[in-house]
């Protein structure tokens, strides 16, 4: 589930096109409290090269509690202030029917 929210929270960050260097303090903080294997901190660096794709971080959501943590991890990184992560996380919102 811990790496659910991280990929979230990956996808969110680069909605613009852009992972900036508040967004990868807050991701990279987030692995280093969730004291992570090495295998696991692949998986993160490996979803930092993914496209963010709403549709695709949505449908990882098994229940209502995930759909739930996946937009709060979501908005934690995303600045709606941005107009492309805003329509990212709109566009999340609804995928995940919140």
């Amino acid at each position: 589930e811990a790496l659910l929210v991280l990929r979230a929270m990956i996808a969110a960050a680069k909605a613009d096109g852009v992972l900036d260097g508040e967004e990868r303090e807050r991701i990279f903080a987030e692995v280093e409290r969730l004291d992570l294997a090495d295998d696991e901190k692949g998986f993160v660096f490996a979803a930092m090269r993914e496209e963010a794709d709403p549709r695709t971080i949505a449908a990882l959501a098994r229940d209502e509690g995930q759909k739930a943590q996946i937009y709060l991890a979501s908005r934690l990184v995303a600045a709606p202030d941005s107009a492309a992560e805003r329509a990212w996380l709109e566009a999340l919102a609804h995928e995940l029917k919140l």
